[in-house]
């Protein structure tokens, strides 16, 4: 334990682990800063950059590299689990995505830091992990970890189309569907569970 004495000369006791877990958490806030290249050092949080929904510029523009970075991995990814097909995407689904992860990280001890993300791809013939995706800095443990599941869009217009029409050199065209399921796994339980 750690005793202060304060003004009056009373005693106060601190317990070690909280001490450490507040100098840990004050560290993560510099290091991030340092490490992070998108943050900017004067954030403007007035009233106007905030967008409609409340977010403001920074929270966007997050958003939009983290949906950059799943187009990204499902890009280099495609290759491997879906050979020559060609990888269609609903127009706005990674940025909701995006949004979707910030949301469910901002619980965690290390934020999104802290985030180790799995995408899946689920078909009617084959379920199989496309990509893995670490968001900030690599020297940070992962936290917790977040499922992605992506399924083809089987109701689509395409299916109404001859695939011989669709198939272009060769290539079959897979649509992902508009619907996804994200669920999170804690890695670490909290100090002040029982």
């Amino acid at each position: 334990m750690l005793h202060s004495v304060n003004k009056t000369g009373v005693r106060n006791s601190t317990s070690v682990s909280q001490f450490n877990r507040l100098v840990s958490k004050v560290g993560d806030i510099f290091r991030s800063r340092q490490h992070t290249s998108f943050v900017q050092k004067n954030v403007r949080r007035t009233a106007d950059s905030i967008d409609g929904n409340g977010r403001n510029e920074l929270e966007v523009d997050l958003s939009s590299r983290i949906a950059q970075n799943i187009e990204n991995a499902l890009k280099e990814a495609k290759r491997d689990t879906l050979g020559s097909c060609r990888l269609l995407i609903p127009c706005e689904l990674s940025l909701q995505i995006a949004e979707d992860i910030l949301g469910m990280s901002e619980s965690e001890p290390c934020g999104l830091r802290g985030c180790l993300l799995y995408i899946h791809y689920e078909d009617k013939e084959k379920s199989c992990r496309m990509a893995q995706l670490k968001f900030g800095d690599r020297t940070i443990v992962p936290t917790f970890e977040m499922y992605l599941y992506l399924k083809r869009n089987n109701s689509s217009w395409f299916n109404l189309v001859p695939s011989r029409l669709l198939t272009r050199f060769g290539q079959d065209t897979v649509v992902i569907s508009d619907g996804y399921k994200l669920s999170k796994k804690k890695l670490f339980r909290s100090l002040s569970a029982p």
